[in-house]
């Protein structure tokens, strides 16, 4: 009786290691195999999730992008139209040349020239330039007319316009501050 009871309370211990080790295994296993590589699965859920957003805003772009590439062609078209020339260099010097000229004929007294540094667009650069003159209303008029019909492609970005009298008492004179921006390829 003696050795079954002594084998039946080793057969018991034997039962509680291997519950132990069944159970330092079940926890080996979930703090070193199973939570680090759900951790990892998660990780690469939020991942995939994010690179799906990432995918859809691009698509928009894109749909986005032939838009704008029409209107791209479409403004091209309509400056050639137009006559006016849109050149690969600035051209600075032969602008600021033409612009002082049409100033003289437009007899515009005190007038200064100040360009800024250019922008680059995705397929242009932008550079502003400043003038500063005076002179009769009409005349200002006359050259804001002539400078718009100038071979460059331009835009005007801003105009101030302030009325004084002359030394005389005549009214008609302006002070004039214009920003203008020139436009030139790639």
């Amino acid at each position: 009786m003696r050795p079954l009871q002594s084998k039946t309370a080793r057969y018991a211990r034997m039962q509680w290691v291997m519950a132990f080790c069944m159970l330092v295994g079940f926890a080996a296993f979930y703090f070193v195999g199973y939570r680090p590589m759900d951790k990892k699965l998660r990780g690469l859920r939020e991942q995939i999730e994010i690179k799906r957003q990432e995918l859809a805003f691009s698509q928009i772009k894109g749909f986005d992008l032939d838009r704008l590439t029409r209107d791209v062609e479409h403004l091209q078209a309509d400056v050639e139209r137009n006559g006016k020339r849109l050149p690969k260099e600035p051209e600075l010097g032969q602008f600021i040349a033409d612009l002082y000229q049409v100033g003289q004929q437009s007899a515009l007294l005190n007038f200064t020239v100040e360009p800024n540094a250019s922008r680059r667009f995705d397929l242009f650069y932008e550079l502003p330039i400043k003038m500063k003159f005076e002179g009769d209303f009409s005349n200002a008029a006359r050259f804001l007319r002539q400078v718009e019909d100038l071979q460059r492609l331009t835009r005007v970005n801003h105009l101030n316009v302030k009325s004084r009298p002359d030394k005389d008492g005549k009214e008609g004179r302006v002070d004039v501050e214009v920003v203008m921006n020139i436009y030139f390829g790639d």
